[in-house]
């Protein structure tokens, strides 16, 4: 089975730990990369050109991840960015041609069928109760 590449671009541990137990539910999904500041988030997706970058706002640099996203796509055009921030940038989302899709931070339980449906990957089943 193919594997779907993610490049994780954040800055937070607890985040990238709960991101990496999040999209590991799903063994077609692989994390080839984490980077927490832009430039290594640039180099990260020229390198891997990844199926999807998940990308947070706040960076360790000057530049936020609204400003990298066209970067990002530049350097690799197939590749879908989801912009996932604490902050409500659904509106500067939405303005920018580069981010495909907007999560909140909060509604972690949304990122796994997101992913999914971005990539054009079947839904897990998951267990009642689960």
């Amino acid at each position: 089975m193919k594997h779907r590449t993610i490049v994780l671009v954040e800055n937070s541990d607890d985040f990238t730990d709960l991101v990496r137990r999040t999209l590991g539910m799903d063994d077609r999904l692989e994390i080839c990369a984490i980077a927490v500041s832009a430039e290594a988030a640039c180099q990260a997706v020229l390198t891997h050109q990844p199926d999807l970058v998940v990308l947070d706002h706040f960076l360790d640099s000057v530049d936020t991840g609204v400003q990298i996203s066209p970067i990002l796509k530049s350097a690799a055009p197939q590749t879908k960015v989801v912009l996932f921030t604490d902050y409500d940038l659904s509106s500067e989302a939405r303005r920018e041609p580069a981010i495909d899709a907007f999560l909140d931070k909060r509604r972690l339980r949304e990122l796994l069928p997101l992913v999914d449906r971005l990539l054009g990957l079947e839904p897990l089943q998951r267990a009642v109760g689960q």
